[in-house]
C-alpha cells in the first residue's frame, strides 16, 4: 500500500521509512525491491540514510544475485547523488565497481554508468582515489559492449573541461586515471616515441 501511494505521494512515505529500513533486512524478492524503491524516492530528502541502510546491510544488497535488487539499490544510490559523503563513496564505489562495471545486464550498467556520471560532475567531494576509481570506470564505459552506453559516456567526456587542451595533454590527463602506472608511462613513450 504504501508503494503504491508513494508513487504519486512521495512524502507520504517518510513517516515509515524507519519501519520500512528496519524490514528491508528481513524482506526478500519483490516486497524488497518495492521497499528499495521508496527508500530511493526519499532517499535525498531523508538524513542519515546512507548511515541506516550500511547498517542494514548495503554491501550485501550492491552484491545480491537479483538484478532486480542491484539496480534497485544502484537507484538508491543515484537518488542520493551529491548528498554522498567522501567516505561513503569511498566505501561504497570499490563494491559497486566490482559488482557492476562488468555486469550482464546493459540496465544495471546503465545505472552504474549515472552513478559514475553524477559522482564524476561532482568530483569536488572525492577523495582522490574515489575520483581515480570513477574515472577509471569511466574510461572503462568508452568500451562497453553497448553503443548507447558508450555514446553515454563518451558525452561525459568530451564536456569534460580538462580535455579540452592539445592532443598530448588530453592523452596524459586521461591516462593519469587509469590503474597501472606502468601502462601510463608506456602510452607516453610510445606517443614521445610517434610524435
Amino acid at each position: 500500500m504504501i508503494y503504491g501511494i508513494q508513487k504519486s505521494e512521495s512524502e507520504f512515505s517518510e513517516k515509515f521509512m524507519n519501519g520500512i529500513l528496519d524490514l528491508l533486512p528481513k524482506q526478500h524478492g519483490a516486497f524488497k525491491i518495492m521497499s528499495l524503491e521508496i527508500i530511493a524516492g526519499r532517499a535525498s530528502e531523508t538524513d542519515h540514510i546512507f548511515q541506516n541502510l550500511r547498517a542494514r546491510g548495503l554491501d550485501q544488497l550492491l552484491r545480491h544475485r537479483d538484478g532486480g535488487t542491484q539496480i534497485a539499490t544502484l537507484n538508491v544510490l543515484v537518488s542520493l547523488g551529491s548528498k554522498l559523503k567522501s567516505d561513503e563513496i569511498s566505501h561504497v564505489f570499490p563494491i559497486a565497481m566490482r559488482a557492476f562495471l562488468h555486469h550482464t545486464s546493459t540496465n544495471i550498467r546503465n545505472q552504474f554508468y549515472n552513478l559514475c556520471i553524477q559522482l564524476f560532475k561532482n568530483m569536488d567531494n572525492l577523495s582522490e582515489e574515489s575520483s581515480r576509481m570513477v574515472m577509471a570506470s569511466l574510461l572503462q564505459g568508452l568500451n562497453d559492449s553497448d553503443l548507447q552506453l558508450r555514446q553515454k559516456v563518451s558525452v561525459v567526456w568530451q564536456e569534460h573541461p580538462l580535455l579540452m587542451r592539445s592532443t598530448r595533454d588530453r592523452l596524459e590527463t586521461i591516462l593519469e586515471y587509469v590503474p597501472h602506472n606502468n601502462l601510463y608511462s608506456g602510452f607516453i613513450f610510445l606517443y614521445d616515441f610517434t610524435s
